[in-house]
């Protein structure tokens, strides 16, 4: 299907749905005036010598994120003028990863569609930077016995809006993993959807979150199980000061044909001052009866028993507090496979938190 076509059925649907808003998430400041502005998205591939990649205005898309999602999923596809698609061809090891660099100028929409052939291995890493409204949408297919890593790096200025969804099938066999680091934007929604498929298929789905001033993160995880004898993970992390706040809704979804399915879910948010809010909403629909499906949720302040233990031991409260944000990250950056997303990581701590002593 022509991106004209798409544009045009897209931007009907964008004007008749309603902003998704909850009571956590308020969407009465968006006013299509200040946000649809021209602007420019700059995109930069490296790193591909195996791997397929191409620009092109046409193809399937929304198999997995439809148009009619939401509001501003349907503004993605209006505003969309060309795809990004990645493949991985069938039995291909890729020893670099695949980097992908958008750089928004006012304005920018980004959509990839990954394909991993089966028997493929590969990792891509997309990273994002500048100033404005940036929307995203990341359609990810894996293969029989593939074995695929995703991770995205939110670096935007302060100030800037985004709307991300993204979303992994797996068929039998597989391996993927997708992680969210987010960083910049005074606003961000976003969305991963796992969907493993088939048999012994497993994918993990890895978010962090590290918020400060007065940014916003609405981000939700749903892990929707179809297929027996299936694996999948999520956790997300915030670490929160000043007066930033994270709403964190994850899902594990299990049909009745996805007996044995194995689901795991966590949300936990550290909060570094008072004026830091964060909000765990977890969910579990559970349709079949042999299946293994456990969650947990903490929203906390940083301990004080912690930071006076290393204080005494000589660190500043700035160092100690990087030690403890970083151990807390811990759990979910040590599961990453990416290093650059893991070093990126540690990098936004040492800006965020100020200076001090290397963490």
């Amino acid at each position: 299907m022509r991106i004209e076509d798409i544009n045009k059925t897209a931007w009907e649907i964008y004007k008749s749905l309603p902003l998704p808003e909850s009571k956590y998430t308020s969407l009465k400041w968006w006013n299509e005036e200040e946000y649809l502005t021209d602007g420019d998205i700059e995109v930069i591939v490296e790193g591909a010598d195996k791997v397929k990649v191409d620009f092109v205005k046409e193809g399937e898309i929304g198999g997995l994120i439809p148009i009619n999602s939401h509001k501003f999923v349907a503004l993605h596809y209006a505003k969309l003028d060309r795809i990004l698609t990645v493949d991985l061809p069938e039995g291909v090891k890729a020893e670099e990863p695949v980097y992908i660099k958008a750089n928004i100028k006012g304005r920018g929409h980004l959509h990839i569609i990954l394909r991993a052939r089966r028997e493929s291995k590969g990792e891509v890493v997309i990273s994002v930077e500048g100033n404005g409204l940036y929307t995203e949408v990341v359609e990810a297919f894996v293969d029989e016995g593939a074995d695929v890593k995703i991770g995205a790096l939110d670096n935007l200025d302060y100030g800037s809006v985004v709307f991300s969804q993204r979303a992994v099938k797996a068929l039998r066999y597989s391996k993927s993993q997708l992680v969210g680091a987010w960083f910049g934007g005074k606003f961000v929604m976003s969305k991963h959807l796992i969907k493993p498929l088939g048999e012994e298929a497993q994918i993990e789905d890895v978010q962090v979150i590290l918020g400060h001033r007065e940014q916003h993160f609405d981000i939700s995880t749903h892990l929707d199980f179809s297929a027996p004898y299936t694996k999948g993970e999520s956790s997300i992390r915030a670490v929160l000061k000043d007066y930033s706040r994270a709403v964190m809704y994850g899902l594990i979804d299990i049909e009745r044909e996805a007996q044995f399915a194995d689901a795991y879910l966590s949300e936990h948010a550290m909060l570094l001052n008072p004026g830091a809010r964060a909000d765990s909403i977890p969910g579990l629909e559970i349709m079949a009866n042999q299946v293994r499906a456990t969650h947990g949720a903490t929203v906390g302040p940083i301990d004080p028993e912690k930071l006076f233990y290393l204080m005494s031991r000589g660190l500043d409260e700035i160092s100690a507090t990087k030690l403890i944000v970083i151990g807390f990250f811990e759990p979910a950056t040590s599961r990453i496979g990416i290093e650059e997303v893991r070093e990126a990581i540690y990098k936004n701590v040492e800006e965020v938190l100020g200076e001090g002593q290397p963490v």
